[in-house]
């Protein structure tokens, strides 16, 4: 009697395994690729956290520390950010009483870039104020 060979009784077939290795894949790759979009999104979020600590620095020190003078300045931030800061006077209104000093105002802006990231970008973050000196403050020079 003839032995009569089955073929299913020997496992998977080339055809069987190349499909499961490219669905592999398949799933891999979008596991990498979402695996390097949430890298990039911390790397992101970990960028304006420090911008938004450096900005609030620069400004609360802009007419206390530092003179507000009208212009554009630039420097380095201690998170090494390069900022340019641009000042400019605000008109106010007179006071009602002439006897009350007149408050200064000036408008503020800070641009803030941090160097090329793992994906060779480069960001670049700004903010603007508007800062009021109060009578009996340090005003702006």
């Amino acid at each position: 009697m003839r032995h009569v060979l089955n073929r299913r009784s020997g496992g998977f077939i080339l055809i069987e395994a190349l499909a499961a290795f490219a669905i592999l894949t398949l799933v891999l790759a979008a596991l990498v690729t979402g695996l390097f979009g949430a890298v990039r999104n911390d790397d992101r979020a970990s960028f304006m956290t420090q911008a938004v600590r450096a900005a609030r620095s620069q400004f609360a020190a802009l007419g206390v520390s530092t003179p507000a003078a009208p212009g554009v300045s630039a420097g380095r931030t201690e998170d090494g950010l390069a900022y340019v800061l641009t000042v400019r006077f605000v008109a106010t209104p007179p006071p009602a009483n002439p006897q009350t000093p007149r408050l200064q105002a000036f408008w503020a802006h800070i641009d803030l870039r941090r160097a090329q990231d793992a994906t060779g970008r480069a960001a670049t973050l700004g903010f603007d104020t508007l800062k009021i000196v109060p009578p009996g403050e340090e005003s702006p020079r």
